[in-house]
């Protein structure tokens, strides 16, 4: 299916005759092929933590997960290496809403939001499908290999937002801009499609990213003290926090006390083998989840003569760094600090 999906996708197009990847887009829509190039879209493949990972799940599950990764991070349509503008502007429906069976036609118009309209590049048409949750669940829901299970969409679908589009929070609305050189101003997304990893390609610790990764957080979490005890409940975010290749994620909470800095809890999956922690989910047996649904806390005992408390995030667990080979990429990735609570006095 992934081998026909991408001869589809490279076939000759006229509907697109100035190209169709996305450096051909951005030679007009200039703004948003920026915000694409630093997103985790655009770095789909260009992540030194999923380039580490593949050879992993060769090893452990063999040839046929590898390529299943590369199906969703590296589906070849219109010519891109990772996914590229058309894998959402081009699609128009899925042959099932998992594991990248996404329906993708350069010979049609492209979808936008705005409705049918012709240009010299090409022409645009609203099917509905572009801020559908669907389209995301192509690839956000994932049914394996092995233990790599994914159920973003069906933790929307049972959160109070399910009414809500994914691209409410992780493509927010930005003010009015021309989209060409050629078009007056109007209202458009932030494609850069806004998540917890860094810009593996541009610098890690750019302000405005790490600004937007803490502040979708800081929607989606609170952090209290109450009655001797610590809470963070998932009081805003959609699906569970953290969510997706939770097992590489790093949410945790810290108390500053008299004796220094503990960590008295941390948010997400935990990959074990034989009930015992490993920092690699090819090298697990099973997975302890620990993420928190929407309306869920976790909750743990304050120590005495605790100072403060900090609920802080990093994209990816530094054992996994090292399991990876990667510990030096540590220095470089931002720790974002999502709330603090003074305690007492």
């Amino acid at each position: 299916m992934i081998a026909l999906l991408v001869g589809l996708a490279c076939a000759p197009d006229a509907a697109l005759p100035f190209g169709s990847t996305a450096e051909d887009c951005a030679s007009c829509h200039v703004a948003h092929g920026d915000e694409w190039a630093a997103s985790r879209h655009g770095q789909s493949t260009g992540s030194p933590v999923f380039q580490a990972m593949l050879p992993a799940v060769e090893d452990a599950w063999g040839g046929f997960a590898r390529k299943t990764c590369e199906g969703c991070h590296a589906p070849g349509h219109g010519g891109d290496t990772t996914i590229g503008c058309v894998s959402c502007h081009a699609a128009d429906g899925n042959h099932a809403e998992r594991d990248g069976k996404l329906a993708v036609d350069l010979t049609e118009p492209l979808s936008g939001p705005f409705g049918l309209g012709a240009g010299e590049a090409h022409t645009t048409i609203d099917r509905g499908f572009l801020d559908d949750s669907a389209l995301c669940a192509t690839c956000h829901t994932v049914t394996g290999p092995e233990l790599l299970v994914e159920d973003t969409m069906a933790e929307l679908a049972a959160s109070d937002l399910a009414d809500r589009s994914c691209v409410d929070c992780h493509l927010p609305v930005v003010g009015a801009r021309a989209l060409t050189p050629e078009t007056a101003p109007r209202v458009s997304h932030d494609h850069r499609m806004v998540g917890v990893d860094p810009p593996w390609d541009t610098d890690p610790t750019d302000p405005v990213a790490a600004e937007a990764t803490r502040a979708l957080l800081a929607s989606a979490l609170t952090l209290r003290v109450e009655a001797g005890e610590v809470v963070v409940t998932n009081t805003g975010g959609g699906h569970r926090v953290p969510t997706g290749v939770s097992f590489l994620r790093d949410l945790w909470v810290d108390a500053d006390g008299i004796d220094g800095t503990t960590t008295l809890l941390r948010l997400g999956d935990q990959p074990t083998h034989g009930g015992v922690d490993v920092p690699l989910l090819v090298d697990a047996d099973a997975v302890r989840h620990g993420s928190l649904a929407s309306g869920e806390s976790a909750r743990a005992t304050l120590p005495a003569a605790t100072t403060a408390v900090h609920l802080r995030a990093r994209a990816v667990r530094l054992d996994v760094l090292d399991a990876l080979d990667l510990s030096a990429l540590a220095e470089t990735l931002p720790v974002h600090e999502i709330a603090t609570v003074t305690v007492g006095n």
